[in-house]
């Protein structure tokens, strides 16, 4: 009963989950990738604003300066994007509202303890609720048969490529956890320069097309977001503080792994 309680109170979690992956696949599918990263570095404003709240950091002239040249290169890359998509754009303002909602939520109850799961309990129920929500909604909302029309739908290369996916995600997604514990400090900083070399390596894997403004919005965007994670590196939260969080999440780990063997 302790465990469905937990559950429960992380069921605003679970809904934003959802809500963020589906949101940002939809406008992944319409937004190049490099902008995709560019504009999901807007997430960083909850990160700065949970950490005032919780954490009462003041925030210092240069992560202001950086957070609000973000903001508005975020602006100007949807002015400057040649293959600017109304409806990408609307699913990505969804995906980066859900995003930052859920790292707040998670920061907040971890922080003042109003929930045991910790991060490795919490990705398990998310997946677990994402899968039971989705897979019946895609027939639905129309998805599943809006699929068959992708041009390489019969090839099982295809099949191989979504299984891979959902599994290197959680792959990845358990590593991240693990990253975070082991180097929290350098955790953002590696994530920002991941999004550039994500940006990178995108230019050489797919087609769109590219312009000398918007590529400047771009990169300077991202570098922003870099210059932030540095900035934060160079001022890290107290580990003291943080030491009650890994406990909560150490509890959390037991609990998750109990209730996948029941």
């Amino acid at each position: 009963m302790k465990l469905v309680r937990e559950v429960l109170k992380w069921s605003p979690g679970l809904v934003l989950f959802v809500i963020s992956i589906y949101s940002g696949s939809k406008a992944l599918s319409k937004i190049p990738i490099p902008i995709f990263l560019a504009l999901h570095n807007l997430t960083d404003f909850s990160h700065v604003i949970t950490d005032t709240i919780i954490h009462r950091r003041t925030v210092t002239l240069g992560r202001y300066v950086s957070l609000m040249y973000i903001a508005a290169s975020s602006i100007m890359i949807s002015w400057t994007d040649p293959q600017f998509h109304e409806a990408g754009y609307l699913w990505m303002m969804v995906h980066i509202l859900s995003t930052g909602a859920l790292a707040m939520y998670s920061k907040m109850t971890k922080h003042f303890h109003l929930i045991q799961l910790g991060d490795t309990g919490r990705l398990y129920y998310n997946y677990l609720y994402s899968f039971i929500i989705l897979a019946p909604s895609s027939y639905f909302i129309g998805d599943a048969l809006a699929a068959r029309e992708f041009p390489f739908f019969y090839l099982y290369k295809f099949y191989v490529g979504c299984v891979s996916s959902g599994v290197f995600g959680v792959i990845l997604s358990l590593i991240v956890i693990k990253y975070k514990e082991e180097y929290h400090t350098s955790f953002r900083a590696t994530a920002a320069v991941a999004k550039v070399a994500a940006s990178l390596v995108s230019l050489s894997l797919f087609d769109f097309i590219i312009t000398a403004s918007n590529s400047f919005w771009v990169c300077s965007n991202q570098l922003a977001s870099v210059a932030i994670s540095l900035l934060e590196q160079l001022d890290p939260i107290p580990r003291e503080m943080e030491e009650s969080d890994l406990k909560t999440k150490q509890n959390g780990v037991s609990e998750a792994t109990g209730s996948a063997i029941v």
